[in-house]
């Protein structure tokens, strides 16, 4: 008599950055802070500019008001890793009604090459979400203005963001 095998999951629960939009070398971007189980961002906890290490200031963050954008960017990215999931799990509970443990079901093979298509696509984007920033320095700017930043760092930050924008106009 066989049993059914044993699946262990692990998960972990806490906050942390997710939804990380503008990203500039050298200067830092604007991520959300979720409260999240398992790397799934579930609750907003507050949007904050991230400045990175520079040979005068140390890595800091500050608080600003929400943005939509990394909000949905973290759920849309958690979604994108849900599908595939989702399907994996379709797949093996197939497998289960299939064996021999199961003699009375009838799983519906037909949708698993569409279900496949939907998970490697929603990979994809997931991907491309990943490696394609969307910098945009004057979001960035507005942030940092936002920010409750001790004003000579505010100062470094603001006049290499305005060295930025000449050197790329």
């Amino acid at each position: 008599m066989g049993g059914l095998p044993v699946i262990v999951i692990s998960y972990h629960r806490g906050e942390d950055m997710f939804g990380r939009i503008h990203p500039h070398q050298g200067l830092g971007y604007i991520a959300t802070e979720f409260f999240h189980i398992s790397c799934i961002p579930l609750f907003p906890q507050g949007s904050y500019v991230i400045l990175e290490e520079t040979n005068q200031f140390p890595w800091a963050r500050y608080p600003i008001h929400v943005r939509w954008t990394s909000l949905f960017l973290a759920w849309l990215r958690a979604g994108c890793l849900a599908i595939p999931i989702s399907y994996a799990l379709y797949c093996f509970s197939f497998w289960l009604e299939s064996s021999e443990g199961f003699p009375d079901a009838q799983p519906e093979p037909s949708r698993l090459p569409y279900l496949a298509i939907v998970a490697l696509g929603s990979l994809l984007v997931f991907a491309w979400l990943l490696s394609t920033p969307r910098p945009d320095i004057d979001q960035l700017k507005q942030a940092v203005e936002e920010a409750s930043i001790p004003d000579d760092r505010k100062q470094v930050v603001l006049r290499t963001i305005e060295e930025f924008r000449r050197q790329n106009a």
